[in-house]
């Protein structure tokens, strides 16, 4: 295993704006604005089409399949999202750069959050795919579960080292996820999530995992009355610890699917550099090889090393 020579000090120091006027927010450095959940290009920035995720598409991977809500579009994905002149560095490097803005509420009980996906192996490797996600807006909760290959993933037997991070980030903030982990990004604050991502292109997120476990390990919710109520409960889980306001309270609750206990750590993320994540791509790729190459950086990827 080649250890990981990885510097991320940058500089130069980019932020994002806030128009108060018009109630855009716009990506500081880049012609996209963000109006009302829908991303704005100008004529020198391009995306595929959004993908929409409603909760018809979700109901299986939730706590209460039967769960209902007035929101819509529960989260809307911009994928290869970039500046023209921008695409052949991407393309160069195998790389697409993502953006997915999740929308405030609940669903049922639980938290608006992603369905959750895990990443093949790299070919010819035991390795799979990472992943690197930046908090442009809103109040993040993501839940990394270990996945590992020899899981049997019908029946949820997990061995006695699987781990669970939970790691909360706010704006600017930068999270890895590490080869080995499923994930799922959930929506903590009162408006909408806006989340980038970089990752390789050569590989197709597999949902099949969390779907068929109706979601992962623990759900989010905002059950009060189970707090209250349920003393067992308020004494084997940690609850404050997720609480961004206090004025609010957020429950884990064991996702019965999961034959076998998994334990938990709450974590922050480390600081990895200080620029956005798209201008520190395009700025110098090679630090993101990472994503390509994971089993030349596997040391690199020790939770140590990401969270703290």
């Amino acid at each position: 295993m080649a250890k990981s020579k990885l510097n991320f000090k940058n500089n130069i120091k980019l932020s994002n704006a806030r128009h108060k006027k018009t109630g855009v927010f716009k990506l500081r450095g880049l012609p996209i604005s963000i109006k009302d959940g829908k991303l704005l290009l100008s004529k020198d920035a391009s995306s595929l089409p959004v993908q929409k995720r409603t909760l018809g598409e979700a109901k299986r991977f939730l706590k209460d399949p039967a769960s209902k809500t007035k929101i819509k579009n529960l989260y809307l994905m911009y994928r290869s999202v970039k500046l023209k002149k921008d695409g052949l560095v991407f393309k160069k490097n195998n790389a697409t750069y993502d953006i997915t803005v999740i929308n405030p509420g609940f669903l049922g009980e639980e938290f608006v959050k992603t369905i959750g996906h895990a990443h093949p192996n790299k070919p010819q490797t035991k390795t799979t795919y990472p992943e690197i996600y930046e908090v442009i807006k809103g109040k993040a909760l993501f839940l990394f579960q270990e996945i590992s290959p020899q899981i049997n993933h019908s029946v949820g037997h997990f061995g006695k080292n699987a781990r669970i991070y939970l790691i909360k980030a706010g704006t600017g903030e930068k999270v890895i996820v590490p080869p080995g982990f499923g994930h799922v990004s959930i929506n903590i604050g009162s408006e909408p999530l806006v989340l980038s991502n970089i990752q390789a292109t050569n590989f197709k997120s597999d949902y099949s995992f969390f779907k068929k476990h109706r979601g992962a390990a623990y759900y989010i919710t905002n059950n009060r009355q189970l707090i209250t109520n349920n003393k067992k409960i308020k004494k084997n889980i940690r609850i404050n610890q997720l609480n961004p306001h206090k004025s609010a309270s957020f429950l884990l609750e064991k996702n019965p699917n999961y034959k076998n206990q998994i334990n938990f750590k709450i974590v922050k993320p480390k600081k990895i550099f200080k620029t956005p994540l798209y201008q520190a791509f395009i700025k110098n790729p090679k630090k993101f090889e990472f994503l390509r190459y994971p089993e030349k950086h596997i040391q690199f990827f020790n939770p140590k090393n990401l969270f703290r």
